[in-house]
């Protein structure tokens, strides 16, 4: 916790979360697992990038822009939060196999940890 004059900040020792992209409207099996230490701007950015040309090609992005073209919504959400920066990347990991190895459609390309960060 910071104090000074004005503001007391509690803030968390450990800034890192994990959080997944899924399907608002319908229940699939498809899933995004992602790791960041700024939930709100992560999720911006992600809703930024799907109507860039840059990123048109990626599979959660054409994935995302396919649910908006059929009147559907992808969800956001954190499912694990207060983790170091090896803890988050570590659990990443291993939710991407555990959904890999269940069936899921795993939209990431590289299999957790810090593979293709900013894509």
């Amino acid at each position: 916790m910071e104090r000074n004059s004005l503001v007391i900040i509690d803030y968390p020792k450990k800034p890192y979360c994990l959080y997944t992209i899924t399907n608002y409207s319908v229940e699939d099996s498809t899933i995004y697992i992602g790791v960041t230490s700024n939930y709100l701007e992560r999720a911006f950015t992600h809703a930024k990038n799907m109507n860039s040309k840059r990123y048109e090609a990626h599979p959660l992005y054409k994935w995302m822009n396919d649910l908006k073209n059929k009147g559907q919504k992808s969800n956001i959400k954190t499912i694990l939060k207060n983790l170091s920066e090896k803890e988050a990347y570590d659990k990443e990991k291993e939710l991407i196999c555990i959904c890999r190895n269940n069936g899921f459609n795993v939209l990431n390309i590289a299999d957790g940890g810090k593979g293709y960060t900013g894509y």
